[in-house]
């Protein structure tokens, strides 16, 4: 279904109007995508057109966005770095919910050796910072421009320091999800205080409804935070580049 005028008023009042767009062309980008012409009527190298592009900066705008999209029943596909055709919508009217402002790396704990992320931090920012520290991340095949918070809730993959660092669907521990009904979500040790170090307990251990093996690509509400394990670095604190 189009959008209306009165939902998209909704949602521009949510993000500001510089975070939301129809224009064909800046739609046609996320249209676009690796492997489109494998999964496409008449093999084309575009997926379906979303309705909009909503870029929306917090958990707070994300929990408004899925819930107006549930008053207006509106369809939404979130989207942090792309990277494959199931980053755009699988359907027409389809909002595309891009997590690009959401950047940040929140905390890095060094001692208990997790950091804690949020959408848009790609592998290589998180590794670069986690080196300071002695620390390292695993980054999958995909390569360093990837989401490593989308490769551990919502898909997969494996890297060279998966030997010893684990595949990230193996380094997921705590994290904030905003559910399809617009509810939020915080597993593991975060339930009993503010500690990102667990997502088995204390407390709910959500991880097989989450992901299940090979995650649900955007497909099962929108996750805004989560902690990813670190393993050792025994290397310098910055690698020299030339």
């Amino acid at each position: 279904m189009a959008l209306s005028k009165e939902a998209y008023k909704a949602l521009e009042d949510i993000v500001g109007p510089e975070n939301i767009s129809q224009d064909p062309a800046t739609l046609d980008s996320y249209a676009y995508q690796y492997l489109a012409e494998m999964f496409t009527p008449g093999n084309i190298k575009f997926m379906n057109r979303p309705e909009a592009a909503v870029l929306p900066g917090s958990t707070e705008e994300v929990q408004a966005i899925v819930k107006t999209c549930n008053k207006y029943g509106i369809k939404c596909h979130p989207y942090s770095t792309g990277w494959m055709m199931i980053a755009a919508p699988q359907m027409k009217g389809v909002i595309q919910l891009d997590l690009r402002r959401m950047d940040r790396i929140l905390e890095i704990d060094a001692k208990n050796m997790y950091a804690v992320i949020e959408p848009y931090v790609i592998a290589a920012t998180l590794q670069a910072e986690a080196m300071k520290v002695g620390l390292n991340c695993n980054i999958i095949g995909a390569g360093a421009s990837h989401s490593p918070l989308a490769s551990a809730t919502s898909l997969g993959g494996h890297g060279p320091a998966s030997i010893y660092i684990g595949h990230n669907t193996e380094n997921l521990l705590g994290l904030e999800w905003v559910m399809p009904d617009g509810e939020i979500l915080r597993t593991g040790s975060l339930t009993n205080g503010d500690s990102w170090f667990c997502g088995e307990g204390p407390g709910p251990s959500m991880r097989s409804l989450i992901r299940g093996a090979n995650g649900a690509a955007g497909g099962l509400g929108v996750f805004t935070k989560v902690a990813i394990k670190l393993g050792a670095w025994p290397g310098p604190p910055e690698l020299p580049v030339e």
